[in-house]
């Protein structure tokens, strides 16, 4: 038998692969055109801080430190799609889904849900012992020189981590708890971060500062504000992203306990950051617990400034959930300099714990 004709060609064009991503690589950046909007309403100075920090957004790597470089792989962070939130409440407003009420074994609550605050509640002896639990904007309208003083205050947040810079530069909400010298809170006081609608970002920053001689005990929460949203076959829901800044301020014998517990969805992904300073005498007890998210990286920071403060070496671990996340169980390394003391968790799903105090000899 004989073939006649041409035979067709075997030559495919092969499937374009996907780009492969750097395990360093952020999707994810401050929009600069929302924040030149906002500094049309902003106080000049916040504007200044604002801009500052992108600057060294723009400029750090996500890892100074090259010991550390082996736990950053941000590649589960898929960030493309997600924007932040271009305006946010400065006080309680009428989107409250249900009534926000204080528990009797309870000194205050906050409860901020995405761009919403649901409540801002004191009982009546903390009220009248003269403690404030308001909005980081609502502080800015109140007292603009205490807003002033804590937003911008250089040893706040970390000046070399690029995550804390992005947060500094952008951040879209903030709850500020002040305790004057010589109250001592009996009761915790709750603070509630609700999260995790897809393509949304929500940048915050959570100052707590204890005047002299001073007690309270704090419940952070980290929560979804709504149930997982299932999608249809071939569909990808996109990710939310939650940044958190926790800024402690201690006076000479303050005393703080401080408790955050990490419980979002599968698609949130969490940055978080607390720095402390702490006065001649203070002490600190932290308990950090990481269960969910998609991806999440922290990092601690104790400043000890007291006179012949005392250095300390908190300790921190992570247990991953995710394998994409690490391999495996993996330690955290601490590393201690005159007057400070750092932790950097591993970027996992897991806990963290840590305690760090000040006192003369």
């Amino acid at each position: 038998m004989e073939l006649s004709g041409t035979l067709p060609s075997m030559t495919t064009t092969p499937r374009a692969r996907p780009a492969r991503r750097s395990p360093t690589e952020l999707t994810f950046a401050p929009d600069r055109e929302l924040l030149a909007r906002w500094a049309a309403t902003e106080p000049d100075w916040l504007t200044a801080d604002r801009t500052a920090a992108l600057v060294r957004f723009d400029e750090l790597p996500i890892e100074t430190n090259q010991l550390y470089t082996t736990y950053v792989d941000l590649r589960a962070a898929d960030l493309s799609d997600v924007g932040a939130y271009e305006t946010t409440a400065g006080e309680p407003d009428e989107s409250t889904v249900e009534e926000v009420r204080l528990a009797d074994d309870e000194a205050g609550l906050a409860v901020v849900r995405e761009e919403h605050v649901d409540g801002l509640l004191l009982d009546e002896a903390a009220r009248a012992s003269g403690v404030s639990l308001t909005t980081a904007r609502g502080l800015i309208d109140s007292d603009p020189d205490a807003g002033r003083r804590l937003l911008t205050d250089p040893d706040s947040i970390a000046a070399d981590d690029r995550l804390a810079q992005l947060t500094r530069a952008g951040w879209n909400q903030g709850v500020v708890l002040r305790i004057p010298d010589g109250v001592r809170i009996e009761k915790p006081i709750v603070i509630r971060w609700a999260v995790g609608v897809p393509g949304r970002a929500l940048l915050t920053r959570t100052i707590i500062e204890l005047g002299d001689g001073s007690s309270a005990t704090v419940l952070e929460e980290l929560v979804p504000s709504g149930p997982e949203i299932v999608c249809a076959e071939g569909e990808t829901v996109p990710q939310s992203l939650f940044t958190g800044s926790t800024e402690i301020h201690l006076g000479a014998g303050a005393s703080l306990e401080l408790t955050s517990l990490q419980e979002l969805g599968t698609r949130s992904v969490a940055f978080q950051h607390r720095t402390a300073v702490l006065g001649e005498e203070a002490r600190l007890l932290l308990a950090l617990a990481q269960l969910g998210g998609r991806l999440v990286r922290s990092r601690l920071d104790n400043r000890l400034v007291g006179d012949r403060s005392r250095r300390c070496h908190p300790t921190a671990w992570e247990r991953p959930t995710h394998p994409r996340m690490t391999g495996g169980a993996t330690a955290s390394s601490t590393r201690s300099t005159p007057g400070a003391s750092r932790t950097r968790p591993a970027t996992a799903s897991g806990t963290s714990q840590g305690s760090s105090s000040a006192s003369t000899t």
